[in-house]
This record gives C-alpha cells, sequence and structure tokens, in this order.
C-alpha cells in the first residue's frame, strides 16, 4: 500500500488478497473495465482505496479494508 495525497493506493496483489481471489482474477475486473487503475510505471499499476469502495458498493461486497497487512 503507498500513500499518494492523501489517497491509498493498493498494489493488484493486495487486492486479490483483500477479495480473496487471484490477482488474475483482478486483472480480469481491470480489463472488463470494474475497477480503474493509476499506472505507476509500465509494469505496476495500483488501484485507489476509494476505487475498491466504490467497487464494493456497486457489487455489494463485504470486504475489510484494514485487512491488508503492510
Amino acid at each position: 500500500m503507498i500513500s499518494i495525497k492523501d489517497e491509498l493506493y493498493y498494489s493488484i496483489n493486495e487486492v486479490a488478497e483483500l477479495f480473496a481471489v487471484t490477482k488474475f482474477c483482478v486483472w480480469k475486473w481491470i480489463r472488463e473495465g470494474k475497477i480503474s487503475t493509476i499506472r505507476y510505471s509500465f509494469r505496476k499499476q495500483f488501484v485507489a482505496r476509494s476505487e475498491i469502495e466504490r467497487f464494493t458498493k456497486q457489487y455489494k461486497l463485504d470486504v475489510d479494508l484494514e485487512k491488508v497487512v503492510l
């Protein structure tokens, strides 16, 4: 998890851990446009905490955002 301008960002692996799915499932959600990311570099993308909150509300999922261990 990283913090940029008062917003927390999660790596793809951390998002997968939050939702108890594989990182391939998270990549599928990204390709389908269900979750948007910011690109840090060619190989790194991060998901904003606000985007995860929007996703969980839209799809009525129950996720503990404090579950990811730093």
